[in-house]
């Protein structure tokens, strides 16, 4: 299952990337995708309770939402580019 869904994760990170608003690459999602599932295995597991448990679920729905978007409002407030700029000779 894990697997499929990396597949369809680098399948819909490759059509956003051509987005210009996309600032996350595909290393990015999947990244923050395997970030999801671990806290979400860990809640379900009963490892985490209370107030930890409501934090790591907030940071999982923004992993989520951020992946699936390929844009992360942080990176553009840094000025953070996950994307190389092709140098022109």
């Amino acid at each position: 299952m894990i697997g499929y869904a990396f597949f369809f994760m680098s399948e819909i990170c490759e059509n956003k990337e051509k987005d210009m608003n996309a600032n996350m690459t595909v290393v990015d999602r999947l990244i923050r995708m395997l970030a999801v599932a671990i806290i979400a295995v860990l809640y379900i597991g009963g490892k985490v309770h209370g107030s930890t448990a409501g934090l790591l679920l907030s940071i999982a729905v923004i992993f989520f939402a951020t992946s699936f978007t390929g844009f992360c409002p942080l990176y553009r407030l840094f000025g953070i580019g996950a994307h190389r700029k092709h140098a022109h000779r």
